[in-house]
């Protein structure tokens, strides 16, 4: 473990003898569940608890960790003696899908929970049950990390309701951190050990900040995933307290630079991905000459080869290299496959329609447009066409859809953006998979359309900047 010179370690809220923490991941669920497994639910528990202990002061004796509970009794009976052993801070972090009722309620998912809204409190956890859990406690601060889709609709529940019973409890200090807006989804990229939103959190508890003050306070902790998670493509978070509780200290911060030493500086820019000054000059032709991303290459290639449903969302904030690692790295990489796919790229520009089916066929364009339109599963025809009618061998494509937020930013007609979009949901995976790559900051836009929700829902590839050797 690294020491600051100097900490002052008994600062640490969770030392407080009297502190207590609950983590909770939900990953596996029925076997007639709707819901994807959240692979990385366990890893992220168990090491967001284990940092609590190394990194946070808290007693081992003092954290419990649940996984896959089974049933919200389960996970109601647990919290609620947790939080009844809390004096000082308790700390109630949970990991896994969040879901909403009919009357946008969030619930937290359980290894009962199949999916279906009918019957959701038999099978989820309601937060107004997470809030009556924190109103008993008798701990003076309370924290809660809730990494699951729809987390900024515990707003109303952790934090006011913890305030509205100021006069009949003795809790002073509030502070939610959450993973996700009050209709946007976690993200659990695919393959990785962590979430996305746990992911950084552990990241700036193990490693620190280098802009950070020598410790680290909530606000600090907010402040670094403010910046760190746009930086690796992932949606910004939604932190909210109550009292002065972002000034809670949690952990020693294991980058800090005493004065004197060296200069704090911002982190240097990360290397142009383009060749020359050129944008997007890494295509398929200029292959050889792009090194430096084969990881994020190789999990492009895992996640194409077993994507069964929807299309694969490839998301980076802008400049990331995201249209070089899919024309010079992905779509290089299948081309020399045996079976390789049918590689075709398209921008969406001020007519996606028009530039669909272009990028298939150039006969009947407008008749095939007004088709798929109609009925988009049409595009299926569209695309066991355009196999049949090139020369290589395949009975796959693959359809990039490069700077997809042109579907926002350009397109100009709301029919024909549905239209697209829902046609590009409707491909048959067995015979075309669709990639588009999208900015982060246009995420949000994504997920008011229920086809990318789903897709979404089902994992993505993030795609962060480059980084020196």
């Amino acid at each position: 473990m690294t020491t600051v010179p100097g900490a002052d370690r008994a600062g640490r809220a969770l030392e407080h003898a009297g502190s207590r923490a609950l983590v909770v991941g939900t990953g596996r669920h029925v076997p007639q569940s709707t819901l994807p497994d959240v692979e990385a639910a366990a890893a992220t528990a168990l090491d967001l608890g284990q940092a609590l202990v190394e990194y946070c002061g808290l007693a081992p004796g003092h954290l419990e960790i649940l996984l896959d509970p089974a049933g919200p009794a389960e996970l109601r009976s647990t919290l609620a003696r947790a939080a009844s052993q809390a004096r000082g801070t308790f700390l109630f972090s949970f990991v896994g899908h969040g879901l909403l009722d009919a009357d946008g309620e969030l619930y937290l998912a359980t290894s009962a929970t199949d999916g279906a809204s009918a019957g959701l409190m038999y099978k989820a956890l309601p937060y107004s049950a997470v809030r009556e859990a924190l109103i008993a406690s008798p701990a003076e601060t309370i924290i809660v990390v809730l990494d699951c889709c729809f987390a900024g609709r515990a707003n109303g529940a952790a934090v006011r309701g913890i305030s509205d019973a100021f006069g009949r409890m003795r809790v002073r200090r509030s502070h939610l951190l959450a993973s996700a807006a009050r209709d946007e989804q976690a993200l659990a990229p695919l393959g990785a050990r962590h979430t996305a939103y746990t992911g950084c959190l552990l990241t700036v508890l193990r490693e620190g900040d280098e802009l950070g003050p020598r410790m680290l306070s909530l606000d600090d902790i907010s402040r670094y995933l403010d910046r760190e998670l746009p930086r690796r493509g992932f949606p910004q978070h939604f932190p909210q307290h109550f009292g002065r509780a972002g000034e809670i200290t949690l952990t020693q911060n294991r980058a800090y630079t005493p004065p004197g030493i060296g200069p704090k500086k911002p982190p240097a820019e990360s290397p142009c991905p383009y060749r020359g000054l050129k944008p997007f000059a890494f295509t398929s032709d200029d292959a050889r000459f792009f090194f430096g991303r084969e990881e994020l290459v190789e999990e492009l290639v895992r996640a194409v080869g077993t994507r069964r449903t929807g299309p694969l969302f490839v998301i980076g904030p802008s400049g990331s290299g995201k249209s070089s690692v899919l024309q010079a790295g992905l779509l290089q990489a299948l081309s020399r496959a045996e079976d390789g796919w049918l590689p075709l790229i398209l921008t969406p520009g001020d007519s996606p329609m028009t530039a669909l089916v272009q990028a298939m066929s150039t006969e009947e364009a407008d008749d095939a447009a007004g088709e798929i339109a109609d009925a988009p599963h049409a595009v299926n025809r569209l695309i066991e066409r355009t196999l049949k009618n090139r020369d290589r061998p395949t009975d796959r494509l693959i359809l990039v859809v490069d700077q997809f937020e042109e579907v926002f930013t350009r397109c100009q007609d709301p029919a024909e953006r549905n239209a697209f979009i829902s046609a590009l949901c409707a491909a048959d995976p067995s015979h075309a998979l669709v990639v588009p790559a999208v900015r982060a900051d246009f995420y949000g836009h994504c997920l008011a359309y229920p086809g990318l929700l789903t897709a979404l829902g089902g994992g993505h590839v993030p795609v962060g900047p480059m980084t020196g050797p």
